[in-house]
Parts: C-alpha cells; structure tokens; sequence
C-alpha cells in the first residue's frame, strides 16, 4: 500500500504533506514462533537528522487497536517483546518492524506512521500466522522429464518452485549415475534467481536452472533438484532421469532413412501400377503403398 496523509492523527497547528509508505504485500504469513519483517519504506529527500524522525507502529485486531512500537525522535518505547525497529536505518528511509517468536495474538492489521516535518504519512499490512500444516503445500517441478539427449550436447534443467513463505530458500542440484547409490552435489554452471511474491498471498515463487554437457556415460543418470525450506519437515525433492544416444548411433540413423528415401523416389519415378514396393536396407523392411499410376519424367 502506498501511504495517505493522515489528518487526524497529525499533530496541530502543521502545514503536512502527504508521505507515501511502500509496505509489505498484504496479506503477509507467518510461522508460528518464527520471525517477520514488516516492510515499511519512505523516501528522502533530504538529509534529516535522527531527532526529526518519529515513527509509530500500531497493531488492531480482536483485542482492539494497541501500540506496538514508537519512536519520538530521541526516546523508543516497545510495547511488545521482541519488536525492533532499527534506528539506524530511519534516517535512511525504512522503519520496518521485525517481530520474533510471532504467536496468534500478532495476527492483525499494523499501521506505519511516519512523520518527517513537513512530512507525514501511514501505511498499513495485514499479518496472518500460524503452523506449517496451515499453508499451502510447497510444490517443485523439474523439467524436462525424461529427455533424450545426444551424446556431446548441453541441456538445462529447470526447477521452479511454488507457494512458499517466508522469502528465505535453499535450493541444491545432485546427480546419481545409473546403478550407484552415491549422489553428487552439483556446483557449476546453476542459475538460481531471487524468490518474488507471484499472488496477493505474499507467497514466493523462484526458478533455478543449470547447464550440463552429457557424455554416454551419463545414460540413465537421475538429476535431483532439492529444496529445503523451514515450512518443510524434510527436504523436498524433483528429479528427472536422462537418456543419452551417441553420436554414431543417430549419424547412422539418418544415414538409413536418407538411403531408404532415396531408394523410394527411385522406384516410384519408374511407372508402376497399385502395388507394394518392399524397401530393405540394413534388415530395416518399409512398406510403402502407391495408390495411382506415376509417369516418369
């Protein structure tokens, strides 16, 4: 949300001009006994000093609406245990409350206030938490599956992976060779983008791909994308198994239906009648059917 001038709360006797807040997507999530920021940003334009920043965090939900965090420009009061704001940052444009071990009694509507003289303005972000078995199921799809890939070549693989909070992931790729039990931690040649909320929810979404050059030994070699993420009990997993032909083996391929095509358009520029022309080449038997008289140029 971007912040309103709130006339209301603004101190009398001020000429104020409005102050637009960025804050967090909301709704937000958060695990239970876990840690949140709750973003909430302003811009500078000017050098200001610490005692001409004040800031006040409010929170209203069932209990009704209560302080949470205020700063006057000199004194901090915390209303709440574990509520920190960094006073060091103020002067640089972001008042962002960080709140630990959140339980339910932090669900609830926050409201930033910030005032800047002339400047002041609000902006607000509805926190939700609770435990893991609450939100939706983390998901990860490796791609492609089951691919043919010629001997000498590259192919990427790529794993995207859904519908996780908080922003915070890690995300490994592992390779297990056709007949072994050991996997291998790949560690070259990955691309892992940074998570982006992709929904109203404020849940993450994030893409990792990397880059292989395959050799027939890698045959029947099973790639792991492994993702481990403090809403999962146990490390989730995609995999993909690959399936390499050699070189030879698809020159000599192309080399019999070449043969084969060309013995057809031999036969078939000959004149003939409704007939089955039998093409052999290399124990390979075609049949193909001409259903009308061709002349022969």
């Amino acid at each position: 949300f971007k912040g309103q001038i709130l006339l209301l709360d603004a101190p009398t006797g001020l000429l104020l001009i409005s102050l637009e807040i960025p804050t967090s997507p909301s709704p937000v999530f958060c695990l239970m006994d876990k840690h949140i920021e709750l973003h909430c940003n302003f811009t500078i334009w000017k050098s200001v000093k610490l005692e001409d920043v004040a800031v006040k965090w409010t929170i209203n939900n069932e209990f009704g609406e209560k302080t949470v965090y205020q700063f006057d420009g000199k004194h901090t009061l915390y209303h709440r245990n574990g509520a920190l704001v960094n006073p060091e940052l103020l002067t640089q444009g972001s008042a962002s409350l960080n709140l630990h071990n959140v339980t339910l009694d932090d669900e609830g509507i926050y409201t930033c206030t910030v005032l800047i003289t002339p400047q002041y303005g609000s902006g607000t972000i509805q926190l939700q938490a609770g435990w893991a078995s609450h939100y939706p199921l983390l998901s990860v799809l490796l791609s492609p599956q089951n691919p043919e890939i010629t001997a000498g070549g590259e192919k990427t693989f790529s794993c995207d992976v859904h519908q996780f909070y908080p922003q915070e992931i890690d995300i490994s790729w592992l390779v297990r060779k056709y007949g072994s039990k050991h996997e291998r931690p790949l560690t070259q040649d990955i691309c892992t983008g940074v998570p982006l909320a992709h929904d109203k929810k404020g849940m993450f979404t994030v893409l990792s791909r990397v880059t292989r050059e395959v050799s027939e030994e890698d045959d029947g070699s099973l790639y792991i994308c492994e993702v481990r993420h403090e809403s999962l009990e146990k490390p989730l997993r995609g995999n993909t198994t690959i399936f390499v032909t050699s070189k030879c083996a698809s020159f000599l391929i192309l080399v019999m239906l070449l043969e084969c095509s060309l013995w057809l358009l031999s036969a078939c520029n000959r004149r003939t009648g409704t007939k089955l022309i039998n093409c052999r080449f290399l124990g390979l038997v075609k049949y193909y059917e001409t259903q009308s008289p061709l002349r022969s140029s």
